[in-house]
């Protein structure tokens, strides 16, 4: 079955409404850039079945090329936090976690553009930065009294075969590696983000326990409710 030229022109305006989706999500959805290129390529699809001429088509379908190299670069600036830096006592284990826009909390420091978060003895930070949302470019040091740094990795539980895991990893990271694990955390009393610092088989050992958890929580929601009492 052909298709008539009121229907063409249809396709051609389709893929211009397209190419316009694509551009302005990119600029004023988060995220929506990891599916510009769906929208591209479905505005390059109606234009080819359009009636416009081939050289038309051709130019349609060669510029968004570099368009769309230039949407993905800003759309992950748009949705990137600021760069961060956490600086943890060297000898720390267990959980810390970073209470944000706290009026209360310690003031906002920067290094080379980095946001700098200094993690206390007991684990639990308060701060006046602001909590952001969006793509992360994070650091973690353990830091002794010199000013000594050593970089800690990141490792998600995800990345070793836990009990219950229906597909098992055949590349699992050694359970004594040292290293930082984002974390849970249930608090209703601010913005926070949690993490452990510890080797995988500590974490299912004793930093994942009910009880560590509970005591954790509690001293910090009374460290919390102090310095909002102050």
């Amino acid at each position: 079955m052909s298709l008539n030229n009121n229907e063409r022109d249809g396709f051609f305006i389709a893929g211009i409404v397209l190419f316009a989706i694509a551009i302005i999500g990119t600029f004023v959805i988060p995220y929506f850039f990891l599916i510009t290129p769906i929208f591209l390529f479905a505005a390059i699809l109606f234009a080819w079945l359009s009636k416009q001429k081939t050289l038309t088509k051709i130019l349609w379908t060669v510029s968004p090329i570099g368009l769309l190299s230039l949407l993905i670069v800003i759309g992950y600036q748009l949705d990137k936090k600021e760069s961060e830096t956490f600086l943890i006592p060297k000898d720390f284990r267990g959980k810390f976690v970073i209470y944000y826009e706290e009026s209360c909390g310690t003031d906002v420091e920067y290094i080379n553009g980095r946001r700098i978060y200094r993690i206390p003895d007991d684990g639990i930070l308060i701060t006046k930065f602001k909590r952001e949302a969006g793509f992360i470019d994070d650091e973690f040091y353990l830091i002794d009294n010199q000013g000594n740094k050593i970089l800690l990795p990141k490792l998600d539980t995800r990345d070793f075969n836990f009990n219950g895991r229906l597909e098992k990893t055949d590349n699992e990271p050694p359970r004594d590696k040292l290293a930082v694990f984002r974390s849970n955390f249930t608090t209703v009393l601010g913005k926070v983000y949690a993490f452990t610092v510890a080797t995988y088989q500590e974490v299912e050992d004793q930093y994942y326990s009910n009880k560590y958890y509970v005591e954790f929580e509690k001293k910090a929601e009374k460290k919390l409710r102090e310095c909002r009492e102050q």
